[in-house]
């Protein structure tokens, strides 16, 4: 079966499939083109044998295997009281289970809606109905370093002792994950007759 074009992205399990690569011209150099290509190798989706949908073939880690051994004990790193209180119910909550996370922005830590999740370090009773519930989840930021984890970069990645807390997430907002930076430029850097199968 030949699967539709790419359409908006969906979550993980309804992915709409991608397109082939016979629909495919040569590697675009337009940026907002370049996903939809390297999604044309299917490396990433495959389609159910049963019921047909597309599915990542790429499952995602949980987070706790990004997260950074005595992180918690970052005092600047947890969202002070007075804030969750005043707008936790923007906070996008997160777990060490759980395998997604917002994307980061260089206003992280800085701004609450839209900037990245939050890290509940402390299971609590749902459904959180105000924002006073979210007290004993013990809301903190991911670390600098966690962030650098969820972004592909490797542990020899570092900012120096004197770079700000603030500094370190503006410029990890600005970044790009360097792994799936890597698979596109495998991809775009293959023989055309091996992207063209």
């Amino acid at each position: 079966t030949t699967p539709p074009p790419l359409t908006t992205p969906s979550p993980p399990h309804t992915t709409p499939p991608p397109t082939t690569p016979s629909q495919q011209p040569a590697p675009p150099s337009s940026p907002p083109h370049i996903m939809s290509y390297v999604a044309s190798s299917h490396e990433f989706f495959a389609q159910h044998a049963t019921t047909g949908e597309w599915e990542c073939t790429r499952p995602c880690a949980p987070l706790r295997d990004y997260l950074v051994e005595g992180a918690e004990q970052c005092q600047e790193c947890y969202v002070p009281e007075a804030l969750v209180l005043k707008k936790g119910l923007l906070f996008d909550i997160v777990r060490p289970d759980s395998h997604h996370c917002c994307c980061f922005t260089k206003a992280y830590a800085r701004y609450v809606e839209g900037t990245g999740s939050v890290l509940a370090t402390v299971a609590a009773a749902l459904p959180v109905h105000h924002a006073a519930d979210l007290i004993p989840m013990q809301l903190r930021y991911f670390s600098p370093r966690e962030v650098a984890n969820l972004h592909g970069f490797p542990t020899w990645v570092t900012f120096p002792s004197t770079t700000p807390l603030r500094q370190q997430y503006q410029v990890l907002g600005n970044s790009l994950n360097v792994t799936v930076v890597a698979h596109l430029i495998r991809h775009l850097l293959r023989p055309a007759q091996l992207t063209n199968k």
